[in-house]
């Protein structure tokens, strides 16, 4: 298995949000596939290191290949990422987080409070 790539991940995200608007747009059916595509990648990037997120982001793509009018919100799902960068938190949660304490429905719970960004 690859290493994973949490920057890799988050890219592939922001890159499946906007094909999702394009796609909503009507204009651009292809981009439906495109975004489910670039949402793939993100759970492939997240696999070896963190399969809770990989499944987590594996969820969403899957809703969305369902039906997609459901709202998938990549941005809670790039923030639910930026939660387990270790530079991009605080050092509390960074103890948490390497001592494996944390766990994915916690954080979406309590909303976590990085850096300037709340999830």
């Amino acid at each position: 298995m690859r290493e994973g790539c949490l920057d890799c991940a988050r890219k592939h995200l922001a890159q499946a949000e906007v094909l999702i608007l394009e796609y909503a747009t009507g204009d651009y059916p292809r981009h439906k596939w495109y975004a489910v595509g670039h949402m793939a990648e993100a759970s492939d990037e997240l696999m070896a290191d963190h399969p809770e997120l990989a499944r987590t982001v594996r969820e969403s793509r899957l809703r969305f290949m369902d039906d997609p009018t459901t709202n998938v919100d990549i941005g809670d799902l790039i923030d639910l990422i930026s939660a387990f960068d270790i530079d991009e938190i605080d050092n509390e949660l960074a103890v948490e987080v390497a001592a494996a304490t944390v766990d994915v429905d916690e954080l979406i719970e309590h909303k976590v409070i990085m850096k300037g960004v709340t999830t």
